[in-house]
This record gives structure tokens, sequence and C-alpha cells, in this order.
């Protein structure tokens, strides 16, 4: 159990989750290809929110062991 959380994260859960992940991913890509000084509030905050969601499904190390190579050199390439 990681994350801090009183349920086991499960492989269900993880499975899940990172056939979730694309879009996120790409909301996160599409966001970041966009200057900084250009991104307006929405943006921004979907920027946000795509890397905060990311970043909380990173600490369950049963999510990460589930992503493909693709998934992972996707987030890997956004730096977080």
């Amino acid at each position: 159990m990681d994350h801090n959380s009183d349920i086991a994260y499960t492989q269900a859960m993880a499975d899940i989750d990172v056939a979730g992940i694309d879009g996120v991913i790409k909301t996160a890509e599409d966001m970041e290809a966009i200057a900084e000084s250009d991104r307006n509030a929405d943006q921004a905050g979907d920027l946000q929110d795509a890397i905060e969601h990311i970043q909380g499904k990173m600490a369950e190390t049963l999510f990460v062991q589930t992503l493909s190579t693709t998934q992972t050199n996707r987030i890997a390439a956004l730096n977080l």
C-alpha cells in the first residue's frame, strides 16, 4: 500500500488508472506545448491538474509497474 491510503491499491485499480492516463498525459503535453506566457488561466489550470493527477498516480508503485513503455516515456518527457 503506497500513497498514504487506508485502502490497498490493487492490480485492478492500477489497470483502470493506466487505461485512463493517456488522456491526462495528452492534456499535459498539449498545455506544455503552449508557451507559459501564452497560456490562459484555464490552460494553466488544466496543466496543473494534469500534473497533479499524474504525480499522484506515480506515487503508486503498482501503477508505475503497470504502465506501458510508451506511457512511461511520455510521462518522463514531461519532466514532472
